[in-house]
């Protein structure tokens, strides 16, 4: 009966340890994913780079909403190569977001503003495998 009631307990304790780990980082829900026509990538390649950003959101934008992420083509040409280039990689992708900031957030960004044309670059050298290399106004 002990053994019961201290394995609830640990229970109850892991898992009010990881709501407040998940009430601690950004938020994604509701995030409109917006996508033009793309003569580069398949949707299924947006999507991966799309996955890759919000994983990084939701993990190291704390106290933010992510409210739209968006890939445009023509704004991505201008700059891929050049990244592709930076990092040495086959290929590189622009990203663009908006996102609120909360009245509490990590410090680095302003409380209570709202973040537009907040970029982020790719890269890939496997179709559909992107890693994140930076982020911010460009």
């Amino acid at each position: 009966m002990k053994r019961q009631l201290l394995r609830r307990a640990a229970a109850i304790l892991v898992l009010l340890a990881l709501l407040l780990t998940l009430t601690a980082c950004g938020r994604v829900h509701g995030a409109q994913r917006i996508t033009g026509a793309s003569t580069r990538f398949s949707p299924a390649e947006l999507d991966a780079a799309m996955d890759t950003v919000v994983r990084h959101f939701l993990l190291h934008f704390e106290g933010c909403t992510l409210t739209e992420l968006c890939y445009d083509e023509e704004l991505s040409d201008r700059a891929a190569a050049e990244w592709a280039e930076q990092y040495g990689a086959r290929d590189a992708i622009v990203l663009t977001s908006s996102f609120r900031v909360g009245a509490h957030s990590d410090g680095s960004l302003s409380p209570n503003t709202t973040y537009t044309r907040w970029q982020w670059i790719l890269t890939c050298d496997i179709p559909g495998v992107w890693t994140l290399r930076t982020w911010g106004y460009g």
